[in-house]
C-alpha cells in the first residue's frame, strides 16, 4: 500500500470542487461595497452595489447626457442627487461598452419606470449574447439605419421609413413564396 500512485488519486478526490456559480467580483469588492453601505448585509446586496457602482461611473463619465439616471449636477451642489440605483445595477451588469451606452441613451428618452427598464436592458443583455431575437435585430437594423445616415446626411425620416416598408414589404413576399413553394 506503499504505492504513490495511491496517495495521489487519495489526494485528488478528497479536493472537492466549489459548489455554485464563481464570484463575479473579488472579496475586496464587496468589502469596499460594506464599507460605503454598511445596511446592505449580504452577499447578492453588495455585488448589486459593486454592479451599480460600474453603472454610475459609467453614466458620470458621460456627463450631463445621463442626468435621468444620475443628476452630477445636484450631487456637485450639495441637493440630494436622484439616483436610480436598480437601473445602475442592471447597466452595470451590460458588458459591451456600446450596448450599455445605447441602452442608457434609449432609458434616458424614455423615462421608463423602474420595472420597464430593467426588463428592456435584461432583454437587450439576453439578445446581445449571441441568441436570435427582435430586439437584436433591430439593434443590427437600427446600427445599419445609422452607418447609412453618416455616409448619406441628406436621408431624411419619411426616406428611413419608406425603406423600412419596402423591406417589410419584400420580406413578407419572400415568406408567401416559401410559404407555396
Amino acid at each position: 500500500m506503499n504505492d504513490p500512485s495511491q496517495a495521489r488519486i487519495s489526494e485528488t478526490v478528497s479536493e472537492k470542487p466549489k459548489r455554485g456559480r464563481p464570484p463575479a467580483f473579488p472579496d475586496s469588492a464587496h468589502a469596499l461595497a460594506a464599507k460605503m453601505k454598511p445596511d446592505v448585509r449580504t452577499r447578492r446586496g453588495q455585488q448589486n452595489l459593486v454592479y451599480a457602482m460600474i453603472g454610475l461611473n459609467f453614466v458620470r463619465a458621460r456627463g450631463a447626457q445621463f442626468a435621468w439616471l444620475f443628476d452630477e449636477a445636484a450631487a456637485q451642489s450639495g441637493d440630494n442627487p436622484r439616483m436610480k440605483w436598480t437601473i445602475l445595477s442592471e447597466l452595470g451588469r451590460v458588458a459591451d461598452e456600446e450596448l450599455r451606452e445605447a441602452l442608457a441613451t434609449l432609458l434616458c428618452e424614455q423615462k421608463p419606470t423602474t420595472r420597464e427598464a430593467i426588463t428592456w436592458i435584461r432583454r437587450a443583455r439576453k439578445a446581445h449574447c449571441g441568441k436570435s431575437s427582435a430586439i437584436a435585430l433591430a439593434d443590427a437594423i437600427l446600427r445599419i439605419i445609422d452607418d447609412y445616415q453618416t455616409t448619406h446626411p441628406d436621408t431624411t425620416p419619411q426616406q428611413v421609413f419608406a425603406a423600412l416598408e419596402d423591406a417589410r414589404t419584400l420580406l413578407a413576399q419572400e415568406e408567401r413564396t416559401n410559404d407555396s413553394g
